[in-house]
């Protein structure tokens, strides 16, 4: 019962404030978000002033709550929003289909035992769950205490379930956890898209659509997304900010950047890949934005980068050590011009033993529905072309970083085991993304359906007499 009140109170207790910047049912899926990052940088203090990290947790959640309900103007902006969550029939059903993806993933949550979560993502917890000295302790030891060096989205939300909850360790409440911030960030990303592509169209078939994905989501990593593994979440918190770029409206450009802003951040601290994952999908949506003359999009840039410089003076201060994974690249990148280096030979055997034709599936498809549509001959329509080819882009950007990685990172010495460890997961967050270039295709089709039906439909001006 305690577990299942605590659950609530960290997964939900931020509703009041994400309300003030994403409308309805959006609100509740972002809230998870919200609180995972509160954690991260209450995780970050903890470890800095030895004052436990559920104080600095609760303190920002009473803060945020007391604030916005106490300024009259904010607390009708969450009211006005929160109801649209029960008005609009597109949120209702966001919500229904979100609460039975929990409750689906909550039941098949399996046993905590494997080896990356148990020797990684449940171990960093359970340092922070504790004095600031047992973390310390972990960075003096480097490797050998498993990874020490790993971001605390997943581990700072762990350790403050588990002080709120009064124990010191819970891998089964970690997991189900896990598995529900997941089924949250695919909500987040298919509701993002339904605002801009699909919210005003048939609602049973977006509906259709924003279920599609979120059930897509129990398929990432090997089926990993509720056993404590970060790389399914990491994909959809990736897709959830290139949904968040995709529907980015310079009217309401502060709310626009709040939220992309939180959970690029969320992205980054998730799993270290994750801040080049993410990086790049926001540099590609400021070149997207810049066509459209939306240049106050450049400042999403801002917090993340701000994120990674405030994540390295704590691995300073903490004696925090390099990945092995990403020890040396930049010293190795001349490889990647010479065809016969070990880079090369790396990117081959990706390639032969290992890339499959799935990953480019969203790709074709955005290029078979764009002929068959042909969207460039409207002009609303062309824009959201634009949308799409973000979205491939994104597809492609990623999937060359994960190629870089393996071919240029310290353990390529032991590829074999590296990707037979690694590469399922790691590819997630680009068929994260190709799953959100599918959803884009079929609500901008919907778009370009029911504009045709209502131009054949309408009757013809009876000629004068």
């Amino acid at each position: 019962m305690i577990e299942f009140a605590v659950g609530l109170v960290f997964l939900f207790g931020f509703t009041p404030l994400a309300s003030l910047v994403i409308s309805g049912a959006g609100a509740f899926f972002f809230a998870p978000i919200v609180a995972g990052v509160v954690a991260v940088f209450s995780s970050i203090l903890h470890v800095l002033f030895d004052v436990p990290l559920t104080v600095f947790w609760l303190c920002g959640l009473a803060a945020s709550t007391v604030v916005t309900f106490a300024v009259r103007s904010l607390r009708e902006r969450s009211l006005k929003s929160l109801s649209l969550a029960w008005t609009s029939v597109i949120d209702r059903i966001g919500l229904a289909i979100a609460a039975v993806a929990t409750l689906a993933s909550l039941a098949s949550t399996p046993p905590p035992l494997g080896w990356d979560a148990r020797s990684m993502w449940f171990a960093i917890p359970s340092w922070l769950n504790g004095p600031a000295e047992q973390y310390l302790t972990a960075q003096a030891g480097g490797a050998q205490t498993g990874w020490a060096e790993y971001p605390l989205f997943g581990p700072g939300s762990f350790a403050t379930v588990w002080q709120l909850s009064g124990v010191l360790e819970d891998l089964w409440q970690a997991s189900r956890l896990a598995g529900v911030m997941a089924v949250m960030a695919a909500a987040l990303a298919a509701y993002l898209l339904l605002q801009e592509f699909g919210r005003d169209k048939n609602i049973w078939l977006a509906g259709t659509t924003f279920a599609g994905y979120v059930l897509a989501a129990f398929f990432l990593a090997d089926g990993t997304i509720n056993n404590g593994y970060m790389d399914a979440l990491q994909g959809l918190l990736v897709a959830a900010t290139l949904a968040a770029a995709l529907s980015f409206d310079k009217s309401k450009a502060v709310s626009g950047l709040a939220v992309i802003s939180i959970i690029s951040v969320a992205a980054a601290a998730t799993k270290q890949e994750g801040f080049w994952f993410t990086l790049g999908v926001i540099l590609l949506g400021v070149f997207f934005h810049g066509f459209q003359k939306a240049f106050v999009f450049f400042a999403a840039t801002v917090p993340i980068l701000m994120y990674q410089v405030v994540w390295g003076l704590f691995g300073n201060a903490t004696g925090m050590s390099e990945s092995a994974s990403t020890a040396g690249i930049g010293d190795k990148a001349p490889e990647l011009l010479s065809p016969g280096s070990t880079a090369m030979v790396v990117i081959s055997k990706i390639f032969m033993d290992w890339f499959s034709p799935q990953y480019l599936l969203p790709i074709i498809i955005f290029v078979f529905a764009a002929i068959t549509f042909g969207f460039s001959s409207q002009s609303k329509l062309s824009a959201r072309l634009g949308s799409i080819m973000l979205a491939a882009g994104s597809v492609l950007g990623v999937t060359v970083v994960i190629f870089i990685t393996y071919a240029l990172g310290g353990s390529r010495d032991s590829i074999d085991w590296w990707l037979g460890t690694s590469y399922t997961r790691i590819m997630s967050t680009p068929m994260a993304l190709g799953w959100l270039v599918i959803v884009s295709a079929v609500l901008v089709n919907l778009n370009s359906t029911s504009s045709r039906v209502m131009r054949l439909s309408k009757p013809a001006k009876k000629a004068k007499r």
